[in-house]
């Protein structure tokens, strides 16, 4: 693999551990260091109920007064047992499809994501262990590497 590869490689690798760190910290509730990540999901907080998103519906998710995001996984509080984590305790509306955004992104899909990527890096790595390494998978690093293009660092050089 050549010298520029590499870079790429290590330059997209810190591109993911910060993916993953921010997941991680979105992910903490009540003090627990969650590694998997939390599950998200939008709820009308006066009935604890999840709320079903259509987008084609209605243009903004209405519970009741207000509406809640918090996790499907559930933590131990001192006081009255078992709570999910009030990412966003409240609030009056959002708008349907940036709210179904904001819930499918959840800290676990971004962790399953970073992870995905990560063993296409290890098994494009893999490939060139073994005298294999191509076009192929320098196309598949530069279009891993192509969401983060906007970021500090990107190389023009490295545009699928």
């Amino acid at each position: 693999m050549s010298d520029r590869m590499m870079e790429l490689v290590e330059w997209l690798r810190a591109r993911l551990d910060a993916d993953e760190q921010v997941a991680l910290e979105a992910s903490r509730a009540h003090g627990d260091q969650t590694t998997t990540g939390e599950h998200w999901r939008w709820e009308d907080p006066e009935r604890d109920e999840p709320l079903e998103l259509d987008p084609a519906l209605e243009d903004f998710i209405k519970g009741g007064e207000t509406i809640a995001l918090r996790s499907v996984e559930e933590y131990p509080t001192r006081h009255v047992g078992p709570l999910p984590h009030f990412v966003l305790p409240y609030a009056s509306e959002v708008e349907t499809v940036c709210g179904m955004h904001i819930a499918r992104h959840d800290p676990a899909r971004v962790l399953a994501d970073v992870d995905a990527k990560r063993r296409i890096i290890e098994a494009a790595l893999g490939e060139q262990d073994h005298g294999d390494f191509g076009w192929a998978w320098t196309q598949v690093l530069a279009l891993l590497a192509l969401p983060y293009a906007d970021r500090p660092g990107y190389q023009d050089e490295w545009r699928p």
